[in-house]
């Protein structure tokens, strides 16, 4: 149980994810939490501009909308517009429902030119991208950790900001795993029903 405002884990990685990554995580949300901007489910970044991102988005809805960041995002960058350009972050149509359980599965491969980043949601196939930046993934400095349920160092913090930038996950979280390859969609599969039937 995480309790949205500062509970985290750690854990300790030094994986070559120059094959590509399989982020897997298995959730009930239970509410908002102590920020109004998103919840972090696992990362492994030291700014935003390397690393992994798994997180609950709420920028541009009151419902919590499933978002992916492989490399990093283009955070600094603005076009024409002024918009922020997000040229390796994948926000995905699915939103996260209170109370419901979820297992979110997605796998990256950078190997594969169209279709190279592939989101299942309890087994299922749903969506697939290509934004994603294997060159900024690999290159996270060294003993970088993941971390799960929350940003426990607020890695990255605009100069001046007093806002909490934990960005806390509250709920539950049944399991997480990392791994340094894109996984199959029948090992997906398999690895969705056996933790499912063994937990619940």
């Amino acid at each position: 149980m995480f309790d949205g405002i500062d509970d985290g884990i750690e854990v300790k990685d030094n994986s070559d994810y120059s094959k590509g990554i399989t982020l897997e995580i298995y959730f009930t949300l239970k509410g908002k939490g102590s920020s109004n901007i998103a919840q972090i489910l696992m990362m492994k970044r030291t700014k935003a501009s390397n690393g992994f991102f798994l997180y609950l988005n709420y920028e541009n809805s009151e419902k919590a909308t499933l978002t992916i960041d492989i490399g990093g995002s283009g955070w600094g960058i603005q076009d024409e517009e002024g918009n922020w350009i997000m040229n390796n972050r994948f926000t995905t149509n699915t939103n996260i429902e209170e109370n419901n359980m979820y297992y979110i599965t997605y796998t990256y491969n950078p190997e594969i030119k169209n279709d190279n980043g592939v989101l299942y949601i309890n087994g299922v196939k749903t969506q697939t991208t290509n934004l994603g930046n294997i060159q900024n993934l690999i290159n996270t400095p060294e003993n970088t950790p993941i971390q799960i349920g929350s940003d426990i160092y607020e890695t990255y913090r605009p100069e001046n900001d007093t806002e909490n930038r934990k960005y806390s996950f509250y709920g539950e979280i049944y399991a997480s795993r990392v791994y340094n390859r894109p996984l199959t969609q029948s090992e997906v599969k398999y690895n969705y029903e056996m933790t499912v039937n063994n937990i619940n």
